[in-house]
């Protein structure tokens, strides 16, 4: 029992994590990456079934992806 709530619980902190999104929603066809938060369609189309870490991991990612895109 303690087991199922541990794990509803933590599936429910997972969908409390914000997107990255920031709304300027253009993929840049040369990288595949949103022009806005410089994640690629699948994690885009997939973060709504992702688990916190897996989120994290692609936040993670996103921020580097821009830091590396910096002039």
């Amino acid at each position: 029992m303690f087991t199922t709530i541990k794990k509803n619980l933590t599936r429910f902190a997972d969908h409390l994590i914000d997107s990255p999104c920031i709304a300027v929603c253009i993929m840049h066809t040369e990288t595949g990456l949103c022009k806005g938060c410089f994640r690629t369609i699948d994690e885009i189309a997939g973060w709504p079934e992702m688990t916190g870490d897996e989120k994290r991991a692609v936040i993670a990612q996103a921020a580097a992806r821009k830091q590396a895109a910096r002039p």
